[in-house]
């Protein structure tokens, strides 16, 4: 899909691409963040025990993509929040995830998949 107005996006199909992308982006101002969950069971009841918001001047969120081969999508938009959630789970699991809180979607599209996945 093409870049939203604002955003930055690349694909890359390995990891030391992608963390050159990120580096060439943020330059020595990086942070690592990955999702977490030590659990007992395999499908825990999950709740948010906590939150933690992020603060950076820039943000780049990388995720794996769903192919027969390594791809991660990078891409950093202006006015998104990122937060760190913290997960107990029913059993007493726990586990750590990311929230990401995009302030200006006035400029997508309605038939966007986040907007079709939240369902609104």
């Amino acid at each position: 899909m093409p870049a939203l107005e604002g955003e930055l996006k690349r694909c890359s199909t390995s990891f030391e691409d992608f963390l050159d992308y990120v580096v060439s982006l943020l330059e020595k101002h990086v942070q690592i963040f990955t999702l977490s969950l030590k659990t007992k069971t395999s499908h825990p009841n999950l709740t948010v025990s906590d939150i933690i918001q992020l603060v950076g001047k820039s943000d780049v969120v990388c995720y794996k993509l769903t192919y027969a081969y390594v791809v991660y999508l990078c891409h950093s938009l202006k006015r998104t929040q990122l937060y760190k959630v913290y997960l107990i789970g029913d059993d007493s699991s726990r586990g750590t995830s990311l929230a990401a809180c995009h302030q200006d979607t006035s400029s997508w599209s309605a038939k966007h998949l986040a907007f079709h996945v939240l369902k609104v």
